[in-house]
């Protein structure tokens, strides 16, 4: 099930859309993957196209 979405763009990691279908933002483990998107956006630059990470139990591609 996808509870968060975020499109950022490649050469900066500029946010350009975010989106949850989650009704409460204090689940930790949201949280903790929204801080993980947000640090593989801000990072993207170095990686390829296409990123995965897997921590835990949160999986983002």
């Amino acid at each position: 099930m996808i509870v968060y979405a975020c499109l950022s763009r490649l050469t900066d990691g500029t946010p350009l859309s975010a989106t949850t279908d989650y009704t409460s933002d204090a689940d930790h483990k949201v949280r903790e993957g929204k801080r993980c998107v947000k640090l593989l956006s801000q990072h993207s630059g170095k990686f390829g196209r296409r990123v995965c990470l897997q921590a835990e139990e949160v999986t983002l591609q």
